[in-house]
């Protein structure tokens, strides 16, 4: 989860990602809320149900993935769940980079906008 970044039309302010390790793919969703229900909503419409379920589920220990809801999807679709250690944080360095890169296009989309306005 990344954000919060400026309010867009429909009120979003924070982006979901979603990595698949080996080919890089990213699949992604903007949403109003950084809450555990999003999250779980995001995984089931946007992953599993376009590409399948997915054998592993690698989380950085964050409030929102630690929740009920999230319990019950993992319960569920019966992944093998890692959370890196914090002294181990190259585990999760790809999100951090597709983040990083994420917000840095953004933020170049926000200024090219406020100087065409």
């Amino acid at each position: 989860m990344a954000g919060p970044f400026p309010v867009a039309d429909g009120g979003e302010r924070y982006v979901i990602a979603a990595l698949e390790y080996v080919a890089r793919y990213a699949v992604t969703r903007c949403v109003t809320q950084h809450t555990a229900e999003k999250v779980a909503t995001f995984l089931m419409e946007d992953v599993v149900l376009r590409f399948g379920v997915f054998r592993e589920l690698l989380t950085d220990g964050a409030p929102e993935l630690a929740g009920g809801v999230m319990e019950k999807l993992v319960d569920m679709l019966q992944p093998r769940q890692v959370s890196p250690v914090p002294y181990r944080s190259q585990m999760a360095g790809l999100v951090g980079r597709f983040h990083r890169s994420w917000k840095d296009c953004v933020a170049t989309y926000m200024a090219d906008e406020r100087q065409n306005d």
